[in-house]
């Protein structure tokens, strides 16, 4: 089930780049912004608290549980807390921006 996933550009006129997810997300205090890159047909697994997830480039397809999404470059989307899975798909590998609240802000 793909769920939430947003164009960028259906939300916001100006290009999405690291600077500018930095600045939807103040006070700076209140939240961890990671940039994160992975390969070409990876299989990434973790664990992690809900958040958004921004493609800057490439395509992935999150997966949280029963709860996944397929993203690509100038998408987002709200995940849920839980262990997931990142599978990076297509010929060029995946930039990220992973962004969590900090508990108790």
């Amino acid at each position: 089930m793909t769920e939430n996933a947003q164009r960028w550009s259906d939300v916001y006129s100006i290009p999405l780049t690291l600077e500018a997810i930095r600045a939807l997300h103040v006070p700076p205090s209140h939240y961890r912004i990671s940039p994160k890159s992975y390969e070409a047909h990876s299989v990434v697994p973790g664990a992690s608290i809900a958040g958004r997830l921004y493609v800057l480039s490439g395509a992935c397809v999150k997966t949280v549980g029963a709860w996944s999404v397929s993203l690509e470059a100038g998408m987002f989307a709200d995940f849920p807390k839980g262990d997931y899975q990142i599978e990076v798909g297509g010929e060029q590998g995946v930039r990220l921006v992973y962004v969590w609240p900090i508990p108790g802000q």
